[in-house]
């Protein structure tokens, strides 16, 4: 821990929830997000934990726990690598009942904190994620949660505190083989408790998630990541339930495995599927129709050959 910092009514504070946030290079993005913290939370205390960022996210977290009337602790770590380590150092200051989740690149829309609260003294709850506006690029991602996936996304996700720390947290996981920025830690933690409470989605809870920019190369490293999916099964066996006809992964990369054992064969109909979906994803982003379509497939490629990589390094298979 570098530093740590309270607002003016943390000690006297006797908190029903604990907002808890770990941010990493998002000043620019911080400070609608707290004021929303100060317009929407009753009863509520905020922890955000800030994993070594360069820009200037420390001066945006002491200036608002100067000012802010909220109950809230502001956390100074070294760089940590992934987002476990600073979940669980702001969980280890949290008193409320319950652990209300999200992240730095979320706006929540009124009531969110209350229903999720609601929900998350008995259950652990999902709430719905919609994307915040329209992308600004073709590679742009964000996130869109209207059900329960089994992912147990943080960005919108609450639990009692007891159950929290029963599981052990977030774990430290490195399934991508390369010391990233996490995957998978959520998922496994969320699993846990699923194991000994109730599941719950719930709908009127509304998160907006931003677009985050990137471009093509950042989209093709996302797809990569998808290597970690085999290993994250043999953590989560209950992840075998969203599969798609064992052992795809989705449809989608179904057609795309049938594509390519076609297309090897010198055949051309087998490879149908693939064409259709990658035409419909290609004709749906800004610019020209055959340069996104090339695009396309080679993010398809990449997604297929991580699922492969991963398999074979976890032995258990996904395509």
């Amino acid at each position: 821990m570098l530093d740590e910092r309270h607002s003016r009514g943390w000690e006297a504070a006797h908190p029903t929830a604990s907002v808890l946030v770990a941010t990493h290079g998002r000043a620019s993005w911080l400070g609608e997000l707290l004021q929303r913290f100060d317009a929407g939370l009753t009863n509520c205390e905020v922890v955000v934990a800030d994993d070594g960022s360069a820009d200037s996210t420390w001066s945006v977290l002491t200036d608002w726990a100067a000012q802010t009337e909220l109950p809230a602790t502001v956390l100074r770590l070294a760089a940590c690598g992934g987002p476990s380590v600073p979940r669980n150092t702001a969980a280890s200051r949290c008193r409320g009942d319950v652990l209300v989740l999200t992240d730095d690149d979320c706006l929540p829309e009124a009531g969110w904190a209350a229903r999720m609260t609601v929900a998350g003294r008995r259950a652990i709850a999902q709430g719905r994620t919609r994307p915040l506006g329209d992308r600004t690029g073709p590679w742009d991602r964000t996130i869109d949660v209207g059900r329960l996936t089994g992912l147990w996304e943080t960005c919108n996700l609450a639990m009692p505190r007891s159950a929290f720390l029963e599981a052990g947290g977030f774990p430290v996981l490195d399934l991508l083989g390369e010391g990233g920025r996490g995957f998978g830690e959520d998922v496994v933690l969320g699993a846990a408790v699923a194991r000994q409470l109730p599941s719950a989605f719930v709908g009127d809870a509304v998160m907006r998630h931003r677009w985050v920019p990137t471009d093509f190369a950042g989209h093709l490293a996302s797809r990569w990541r998808l290597v970690g999916f085999p290993a994250l099964l043999a953590e989560v066996p209950e992840l075998e339930e969203s599969l798609w006809h064992r052992p795809f992964l989705t449809r989608r990369t179904a057609a795309v495995d049938a594509g390519l054992v076609t297309l090897g064969l010198r055949g051309l109909w087998g490879a149908a599927p693939w064409a259709v979906l990658a035409l419909r994803d290609a004709r749906a982003l800004p610019g020209p129709v055959g340069k996104r379509l090339v695009q396309v497939l080679v993010a398809d490629l990449v997604g297929s050959a991580a699922l492969a990589s991963g398999s074979v390094r976890s032995g258990r298979w996904v395509l």
